[in-house]
């Protein structure tokens, strides 16, 4: 391994995982990390039978299937912005526990 790299520690679903990376990289492993353990805390929340690993892969799905429709022009800034509110709702909404569905802002 070159001298260069470095090891971090991330935790994910209260996991903790070893990743060597580039020191320039540090920051952005970081930021994906806690993306996707937000994800994978979201999906527990909602389906408490799935296994970790079912997990990681259906994250890991939604990120590259949206990033693939971001680089493909298909998801428009409304739209992402809109996806945005409702996984802040689906947080909000555990947070709080509240059960109810969420009303849209139009309502």
């Amino acid at each position: 391994m070159n001298d260069e790299r470095e090891v971090l520690s991330v935790r994910i679903l209260d996991k903790e995982y070893r990743i060597s990376c580039m020191p320039g990289e540090r920051e952005s492993l970081m930021a994906a990390a806690r993306e996707l353990n937000e994800r994978m805390q979201e999906m527990r929340g909602h389906a408490k039978m799935l296994g970790a690993e079912r997990m990681a892969v259906m994250a890991a799905l939604n990120v590259i299937h949206e990033r693939d429709q971001i680089k493909s022009g298909q998801l428009g800034a409304f739209d992402m912005a809109q996806e945005a509110v409702h996984r802040l709702e689906s947080k909000l909404d555990a947070a709080i526990g509240r059960r109810e569905p969420a009303r849209s802002l139009d309502s």
